[in-house]
């Protein structure tokens, strides 16, 4: 998929644009339905002006061209040059999403090649952002920030107020925003931001809003990382390119379905491959589930010796989470016991869960995990509204007055293709098996592969050329 502008009037203001999707890279799964809604929301901002191509064009509010210094500038972070939007509405949001007045600007993107890099927020530090370059395929959000970047170009006035709640990164610290996302050392590298990035392969936790299962991934490169980008004793380890190779937390998929564990996700769950696991570990699926740390299992089955995310029933109180199994509450915390161990009490289950946030799990009940409360009403995610007052976001699954239906799955093939003409456009990598030390990479044919491998070769790119643009987000302005 792809867009960009194609007329502008005599401002630079983009007055006509094109958006091109491939039909099947639109999976419309129920389960996927905001990420597609989101992916239209993406190329249609491209459209809009978000693009490289635009900073030279941005204006004032007398309808000067602003200078380039006033919009775009580089740094030196992280031993390597880094560039960043410093217009005044995008510097002053990203400070008070960082919490760090001292910030220099809002990250780009610096991977992938020309179609990603500098078009999009940097990954890293944006998260699911709506417009950073790769996205989870879970939802996206329409930040403030984003919606400055418009406000700076002179050329929209945006409402604020329907500007979605970015939970990734909010309130870190000027580290996060500017630093190395784990810190190295002889041996297993320090992680001090465990809600944003993880360290071990196969671990499975929670994503930072509490909406997902999630677990972590960590790749096999075929060569050394650039070294401004290597967290771990060995040099080929690490996350995904487009992060800055930071291992990140993804929503989970079950082994062999196309299910991922989202909590609010009550069509996907009953038929999936996963159900049985799922009833096995007392996960709900609704509304009002969250993911949280669990040791949750049902009786008979052997007790997990750790904790891991599932997704369990919520209901709040001013002053209480209940948690539930079966529609049973097995479980309480109070506002300020997050982290507090507390074992459940149930006839058919046994096991322990480790307290939520109070503010993440029960701040926006009344709307919902898909929406957040603006006075009396709902600001809902993208793909989402609320049918009436006092009912929660819930998705507009239908086109043209047509509900919408399952159709054939697509497979989980998702390559990182560096379309650069620099030594990064050589780099492969597979995924590590949980606990490996040093596995080779093979170098399978990409249409038979299914989601194991993620490649990066220039030898690959005519093979993967049919896929980049459902998968890569690819722009352009021809």
């Amino acid at each position: 998929m792809y867009a960009g502008a194609c007329v502008r009037d005599q401002y630079n203001r983009p007055i006509a644009g094109t958006v091109t999707f491939c039909p099947n890279g639109l999976d419309k799964l129920s389960t996927d339905w905001s990420s597609s809604v989101a992916t239209i929301v993406h190329e249609l901002m491209h459209a809009l002006g978000f693009t490289k191509d635009s900073f030279d064009k941005f204006v004032d509010s007398k309808g000067n061209v602003r200078p380039q210094s006033k919009v775009r500038q580089s740094f030196l972070e992280r031993g390597h040059t880094v560039y960043k939007i410093v217009s005044p509405n995008v510097l002053s949001e990203v400070r008070k999403h960082f919490s760090c007045q001292s910030l220099n600007g809002a990250e780009l993107e610096d991977d992938l090649g020309a179609g990603t890099a500098l078009s999009h927020w940097e990954k890293r530090i944006f998260g699911r952002e709506i417009m950073v370059g790769v996205t989870n395929g879970y939802a996206e959000v329409v930040s403030r920030v984003t919606l400055a970047f418009f406000e700076d170009s002179g050329w929209y006035v945006p409402d604020y107020s329907k500007a979605g709640e970015l939970d990734y990164g909010k309130g870190e610290d000027c580290a996060f925003a500017t630093g190395y996302c784990l810190k190295q050392t002889t041996g297993d590298p320090i992680n001090n931001y465990e809600d944003s990035f993880c360290a071990e392969n196969g671990k499975v936790g929670c994503t930072q809003d509490l909406g997902a299962v999630a677990s972590c991934s960590i790749l096999q490169y075929s060569s050394s990382l650039p070294s401004y980008d290597r967290y771990f004793s060995n040099s080929r380890w690490g996350g995904t390119q487009v992060a800055d190779f930071c291992p990140m937390w993804s929503p989970s998929s079950w082994n062999g379905d196309n299910f991922k564990r989202i909590c609010s996700d009550s069509a996907g769950f009953p038929g999936s491959n996963f159900h049985s696991q799922g009833v096995i570990l007392g996960e709900t699926y609704d509304d009002h589930a969250r993911c949280i740390e669990s040791q949750v299992i049902k009786n008979g089955y052997v007790a997990p010796t750790e904790f891991k995310g599932s997704c369990l029933g919520i209901s709040c109180t001013k002053s209480q989470i209940r948690i539930k199994i079966g529609g049973s509450i097995v479980a309480t915390c109070s506002t300020t016991e997050e982290g507090v161990t507390k074992t459940i009490k149930s006839t058919g289950y046994s096991g322990n869960v480790k307290c939520p946030n109070f503010s993440m799990v029960c701040g926006d009940q009344d709307c919902g995990i898909h929406g957040r409360t603006s006075g009396s009403i709902c600001v809902c995610d993208p793909g989402y509204y609320q049918p009436s007052k006092g009912s929660i976001c819930k998705p507009k699954t239908s086109i043209g007055g047509q509900s919408m239906t399952k159709t054939e799955e697509q497979g989980e093939l998702k390559p990182e293709v560096d379309e650069s003409s620099g030594p990064m456009s050589s780099w492969y990598a597979e995924k590590l098996p949980e606990g490996a030390q040093d596995v080779k990479p093979k170098k399978e044919d990409v249409s038979e592969t299914k989601g194991t491998f993620w490649y990066a070769e220039k030898a690959a790119k005519e093979k993967l050329k049919s896929f980049n643009r459902l998968i890569t987000d690819v722009h352009t302005d021809e």
